[in-house]
């Protein structure tokens, strides 16, 4: 299981929101420090696209997903992982998270 998302896990925060300085604890403060964020903008986030080798996946992000599952299997070894975000008005981003977890 793979998914993505805009902001830590630990934020519980919706994809496109931005977030908010008091939601901060301090493990987000360093992190957003080292990238050089640390208050979010609200961004109008449409869709959510994943490639690992042969899949292809796009989802809807609605206005509260906090992220955006996709499962797959992957083969042992390296994966070449590419991953965008999508805006209303067509501009693309990297999500800034991207955790991998194995299938149960």
């Amino acid at each position: 299981m793979k998914f993505l998302s805009r902001w830590p896990r630990e934020a519980h925060c919706a994809i496109s929101k931005g977030l908010p300085a008091h939601t901060l604890n301090e493990h987000i403060i360093k992190e957003m420090i080292r990238i050089g964020k640390i208050q979010g903008k609200t961004l109008e986030i449409t869709q959510a696209r994943l490639k690992v080798k042969d899949f292809d996946g796009t989802q809807v992000v609605n206005p509260l997903d906090q992220k955006k599952t996709f499962t797959l299997n992957l083969s042992e070894g390296e994966q070449k992982i590419q991953a965008w975000f999508t805006q209303k008005d067509g501009t693309t981003m990297s999500p800034y998270y991207i955790y991998i977890e194995p299938a149960e």
